[in-house]
Formats: structure tokens, sequence, C-alpha cells
């Protein structure tokens, strides 16, 4: 994930795609904490997350007890 956050860093303006790789990317390999800050540097972007965001960064914030982020989350 190392490798591929540092290409995902180099791309000027990633799609939701990209940011939801990275997601998905990061709970795959049990990074629950970098989904969640991942998603609110995303927000802070103004980027809209899409339907496949929520269940990710949702599920992220639940293994975490991030309740508070899910709560912010959650009212996106």
């Amino acid at each position: 994930m190392a490798y591929a956050r540092h290409l995902f860093d180099q791309i000027p303006d990633p799609n939701i795609a990209l940011w939801n790789s990275m997601f998905r990317g990061y709970a795959l390999s049990e990074s629950y904490r970098e989904v969640v800050v991942l998603f609110f540097q995303m927000k802070g972007m103004d980027i809209q997350p899409n339907c496949f965001t929520f269940p990710v960064v949702l599920k992220s914030c639940g293994k975490i007890n991030a309740l508070i982020e899910g709560k912010q989350v959650h009212c996106f």
C-alpha cells in the first residue's frame, strides 16, 4: 500500500474511482485508520463520494471504534 499511496499522491486530480480504490486497498490490508484519514482528506478537497465510498469508510470507522468520525461520514 505504501507504493500505491506514493503513486496516488502524485496524481494531480484523482477521480472518485481512484479514491475508492485506495479506500478498498487500505481496508483489505486492515489499515482502517488510513481509510478514515484519507476520506477526510478527500472531503477537504471538496470531492464528492459515491455509493461505493460509504460502505468501506463506514465499516472502517466501525472497525476502529471511530464513532464521531462515523457519524460525520454518515451525515455527509
